[in-house]
């Protein structure tokens, strides 16, 4: 019976060697898959998120994190026009998306970082997002794109350090065209972002005033 014990017993110890032996080897697989040592900060960095007040959190994929990580600094611009009441793109330049969604393509950044170049150097300017659509489709679903687009725009400066006080979206949808032809070329420029320069006042879409309620100061 001493015997037979011994042996369970060996056995249960043998068991346990292998299993620890197992989960070591695959802890080392995984690491290694990971990135090996670069692993930890990789997956801290995707587990990061950061909340805004008029942002949809939105789960960013692997090339928008190296768009953001890749940031450069321009200090002469080629893309933009800074005015007094408005960041202004230069003809033929545009914030660009995938087809009915909120996926920037990757022409957008070298404009984005133009215009994060701008608010790192002006760090007094605050700058209202304003996302527009054509008019085909459905207006409630163009108003919740145009939402969805210029968060995503907020949500690119947030990750690339600007402060969320200093960066705001609103969706305009099919609201604020610029051209009201039925052609293809006007509503390629009705589909844009628009970057309001924000001030103390509210605003409608295309930066215009609300006019003051009765009897307000």
């Amino acid at each position: 019976m001493r015997g037979s014990l011994g042996l369970v017993t060996a056995a249960l110890a043998a068991g346990l060697l292998f299993a620890t032996a197992a989960g070591c080897g695959s802890a080392k697989v995984e690491v290694s898959a990971a990135g090996g040592a670069n692993a930890p900060q990789k997956k801290k960095h995707v587990d990061a998120q950061v909340t805004h007040k008029d942002v949809k959190a939105v789960q960013t994929d692997e090339g928008e994190k190296k768009a953001v990580e890749a940031k450069v600094h321009v200090k002469q611009y080629e893309k933009i026009t800074v005015k007094d009441d408005e960041v202004d793109l230069n003809p033929g330049v545009a914030i660009n998306f995938q087809s009915g969604s909120d996926k920037l393509t990757d022409d957008s950044y070298p404009v984005l970082y133009e215009i994060w170049s701008f608010l790192s150097d002006n760090p007094d300017v605050r700058i209202r997002v304003e996302g527009n659509t054509d008019s085909s489709g459905d207006p409630v679903q163009n108003r919740d794109l145009s939402w969805n687009r210029a968060a995503q725009v907020v949500k690119f400066f947030i990750d690339s350090g600007v402060e969320e006080a200093r960066v705001d979206a609103y969706g305009c949808g099919q609201d604020n065209p610029v051209s009201y032809e039925d052609s293809s070329d006007a509503k390629a420029m009705n589909r844009r972002v628009d970057f309001i320069i924000a001030k103390d006042k509210s605003v409608i879409c295309g930066g215009v005033y609300d006019p003051p309620a009765e009897g307000a100061e």
